[in-house]
Order: structure tokens, then sequence, then C-alpha cells
């Protein structure tokens, strides 16, 4: 299973005088150490290569993954930052640069063959030429090419069998009830081997090879926010969009979406039980596979059957009704506080389709009442349109345009200022902890420290190590995205222009994302059949500017 861990931090390569840079990787801190793949073995031998063809390398000018798998380009931070080295300095063809790698295993065990050429074209495109150690050194073109394109079905093909061997090896613990992967929200895993008591483990700490590890209840509130979530969403008073919402403000450490929420809600190891196969591989027949049981359930079964028929319920009136509902959740009630959400009956005329098809309050329906007076219920022929003019009535006033351009403005001018300031401080913070690892490994070497003891220690340090590197990855991206924002300012302030003829051609899910951001609250009152509208003068962060500019883009 992928893990992340640390990895040496990419040199600042800037001098557009080196012409011969390195890429060195592994998988594993096992085959760190083996005396074939090795880190060092493979800096030594690519070093050599770079001195038989005139080249100067020394450890500086070398990319390096350190524990990240082959199989894909994007989960290697090293080999991205080469990638994006090698495009910023285009070498001319009559000098190109050498990219030099051990063998084909080292540069990737892609799953298609074809992906391994593709990124030397990549490079070559920019005047770069990937040269391995092995297999590489005939002066022959096509021999060459030959060559390459064994090496790298060698590669692929061991990482199929690789696939294959964890896959029924996973198998065989999902038939004992035993969890393979990271523990889902509200379990923990707790290890269990002979000759020693149960611990449950973190996040990110790893079990012994003689243990096995299956889920437990976690902590208190994460097993309370699961069972309210599904009790919430059983009972009907929340959508899957504004159940996020108010997991986010429940709990706004985690990363909440509707996917997220929806992938939880469908999981049945809240029921105790642990699947496997329900993925089906290519080429493969599906073999589901249940185990009841395997640990202590955090939903009834009753709750669970609900939560499914309501879902597929919600997904056929979606299918049945042409855009579904966008306002859904965006409406509440005056005495509940309840959502609207979409509902309806038959499909109606084709003149009229929408003839039958309306909002109702969720806080008094399906039989669970908990609202005052008669059941609420609106049109969607009528309430869609009524919504979406008074947006375009307010946002086209001449008054909210230029606060909208100077909304627009102030919210680049932050982004830009704090962009390199987060960057400065994750760097910093990197250096700390490569200081903390290197003094551990320092206490070990002298005695100091024992290597039970180091071994969580580094565990950890390398893995904050690794989350640092990726947060540096995007705070850069960050910068970039900025910068992207600055150069469509014209196209984000004609889109908030023309936002009348967007919200018309607009339906379903896309309709609802144009709404959301300008749309403060929306009330009805459904004992005087009013509904009040709060509209936001400009929309708040550059998140929404970014989905703005994509979208005007687009």
């Amino acid at each position: 299973m992928p893990r992340s861990v640390a990895l040496r931090p990419v040199p600042p390569v800037r001098d557009l005088a080196i012409d011969t840079v390195g890429y060195t990787r592994v998988s594993t801190e096992d085959q760190a150490t083996e005396r074939k793949t090795s880190l060092t073995v493979q800096r030594s031998e690519i070093a050599g290569l770079a001195s038989r063809l005139g080249r100067t390398l020394n450890d500086a000018q070398i990319f390096e993954d350190a524990g990240a798998s082959g199989t894909t380009a994007e989960g290697r931070p090293a080999f991205t930052a080469l990638v994006e080295y090698c495009q910023a300095h285009v070498r001319p063809k009559r000098a190109p640069g050498f990219v030099l790698v051990l063998n084909d295993s080292r540069f990737g065990r892609f799953h298609e063959p074809e992906e391994a050429a593709y990124w030397r074209v990549t490079l070559q495109k920019c005047g770069w030429l990937v040269r391995y150690v092995e297999n590489d050194d005939s002066s022959d073109l096509t021999t060459r090419t030959l060559m390459r394109a064994i090496g790298a079905s060698s590669a692929s093909e061991y990482s199929r069998q690789l696939s294959k061997n964890s896959s029924r090896g996973m198998k065989a613990a999902a038939a004992r009830g035993i969890w393979t992967r990271r523990a889902p929200f509200g379990y923990r895993r707790q290890a269990e081997g002979p000759g020693r008591p149960p611990v449950v483990l973190g996040h990110h700490e790893r079990k012994s090879d003689d243990q096995v590890s299956r889920l437990v209840p976690g902590p208190k509130e994460e097993v309370d926010t699961v069972r309210w979530m599904f009790d919430a969403y059983a009972s009907g008073i929340h959508t899957l969009g504004s159940l996020a919402r108010a997991l986010k403000a429940r709990m706004p450490v985690r990363d909440w979406g509707v996917t997220v929420v929806q992938t939880m809600l469908r999981n049945d190891v809240y029921l105790g039980r642990v699947s496997w196969g329900k993925r089906q591989r290519a080429g493969e027949a599906r073999q589901v596979q249940v185990v009841h049981d395997a640990h202590a359930p955090l939903v009834s079964l009753a709750v669970f059957e609900r939560v499914q028929q309501r879902m597929t319920e919600n997904y056929r009136t979606r299918r049945m009704t042409e855009g579904g509902y966008p306002l859904s959740g965006l409406i509440t009630c005056a005495i509940c506080g309840s959502p609207y959400v979409g509902g309806g009956g038959n499909r109606g005329s084709a003149a009229d389709p929408d003839r039958y098809r309306f909002y109702r309050d969720a806080g008094g329906s399906d039989g669970r009442r908990h609202c005052a007076g008669k059941i609420g219920t609106i049109s969607r022929r009528f309430i869609e349109p009524a919504v979406v003019n008074a947006i375009a009535d307010a946002l086209e006033h001449p008054k909210v345009k230029r606060e909208i351009e100077r909304a627009v403005d102030e919210a680049i001018g932050q982004a830009r200022a704090a962009a390199p300031d987060d960057r400065r401080r994750l760097e910093l913070r990197r250096a700390e902890l490569q200081g903390d690892l290197d003094r551990v490994v320092d206490a070990v070497a002298r005695g100091v420290l024992p290597d039970d003891v180091a071994r969580g220690k580094v565990e950890t340090l390398r893995q904050e190590l690794a989350a640092t590197a990726s947060q540096i990855e995007r705070a850069r991206f960050d910068g970039r995205a900025v910068a992207q924002l600055q150069d469509a300012r014209a196209s984000i302030l004609a889109f908030a222009q023309d936002i009348r003829t967007r919200l018309t051609e607009a339906k379903g899910e896309a309709l609802k994302e144009l709404i959301r951001p300008w749309l403060e609250s929306a009330v009805l009152d459904k004992e005087n059949r009013t509904l009040t509208l709060a509209i936001r003068a400009v929309p708040a962060g550059v998140s929404v500017l970014r989905s703005f500019n994509q979208r005007a883009q687009g």
C-alpha cells in the first residue's frame, strides 16, 4: 500500500551551465538498503556514467525519491520537480543535457509501458536526453529504442505481478476479518500479535510483521459524528450538500465534501463488515467477499438501510428531472430552519415538464414532522426563476459592479502577498524537521538512543517531512494559480458582469455552484408565502474567484 516517507530536499538547481542531472528512486526502506538498488549504489552508478559521457554530476544535481512507488509520476515529488526543472531550463539541440538513471525500473514501473516513453519524449523536447546505466549502451538508435521498450515492458509486468500478489494477500486477510488499509473515520487499527497485548495504532503508525490489525472504535468525538451523520441523513433533514456543510462546521479540521460524505454513507464498514472485491478489475470477474461481525458496528442495520434507500430515491429523482433541483439545501424554513429539498410526482407534459416538480420543507415531510404549521411546498417553475432574477438584478447594479472589481483586485493582492510567506515558513519547518532527524540518527550511531525507541521517532519525523514537502509543492502551485488569476482578471470581471446570461443557461449542479457564492441566505415563510433573500455584494475568497476563472475559460 502506498505510504508517505521522507524525501531528500530537491536541490535548487538554477545554474544554466549545468548540463547533467540525475534521478534515483527506491520504493521501500528495505529496498534502500539492498546492494543492487540502494540510493547510494544508484548515485555511484550514474556518476560513473556521467564520467564516461564526459560530464560532471554531483549529489546536488540529483533528484531523489526515497520511498516512492514508480507506478505513477504524480506520486513522486522529486520526479515532478525534475520534469519542471528541465522544462524551465530548455537546452539547445546542439548541446543537449543528460538525465541519468540506473535503469528503466528506477525511472518508473508504470502500469502502461508507453508512459515511460512519454516522459522520455517530454524531456527530449526540452533538450534533455534520458540515459540509463544498464541496457542502454548501444550507439544504434533502433537497438536502443528496442531495448528500452523491452525494459519498460519488464518493469510494467513486474508492477502488475506485484499488484496481483498484493490483491491475493488482501483477499485472504479480508476472509479472516483483518483490516489491511488505513482506518476509516470513526475507527482505529488495533495490532494483535503472539506473546504481546493488543495495541491501538495511530494513523501513520505501522504494525510489526508478525502482527495483524483489526478495527476498533476510535475517539468518542469521531464515533458520535459518524452516528449523527447517518441519523441526520436518514431522517431527511439534510441533503448530501447541506450535510457536508454541517459536518464542516461541526469538525472543521477535516476536509468534508459531498463525495466524501456520500462515500462514507455507502460504506458498510460501519456495520462491522470487512469487504473485498467491490471494485471490479479490468478483465476479471467480480468476486465480492463480505465478512460480517468483523469488528464493532457504529450504526444499526435499520439506519444504514434507510440511508441507502434515501440515496437511491434521490438519485432516481435527479435522473427523472432535467437538471435536478439546484436550490435544494439553499432555501431554509423560517419556522424550523430545515432545508427545502427537491421532489415531485410524475413528469408533466412536453409543454410544461415541471408542472408537478416542487421543493418541500424537509422538516415537515416523510412522516417525521417536527415543524409546526402546514407542510411547506413551492413550485420549481416559480421559485427558480425568482431566485435567478433577484441575484441578477442585484449584481447588475453599477455600484455592485464597481465593488466586485475592487474585491477581485483586493483578494488577488492579498493572496499574492501571503503565498511567499507560507512557502518560506514551510521551508523553515522542513529544515527544522531534517535537523531533528539528523540528531536522532546521530544519537543512534553514538549508542545514546536504543534502536527500538529511535524507530518510532524516525518514522514520525519522516512522515512529517513528507507532509511538509507536499505542502511546499502545493504552496508553489498556489503561487502560480494566483498569477494566473491576475492574468485572467478581465475574464473574471466579465463573468460577474454577464451573470444573468450564465445563470439563465446553467442547470442542475452547475446552476447551484453559480448561485451559492452570491447567496448569503434564503428563508421561506410558508405561512405568509414570502421568500427573503440576502445577496452578497461580492463573493468571498480567492477559491471562489478561481472557480469563476475556470468557468470563464471553459
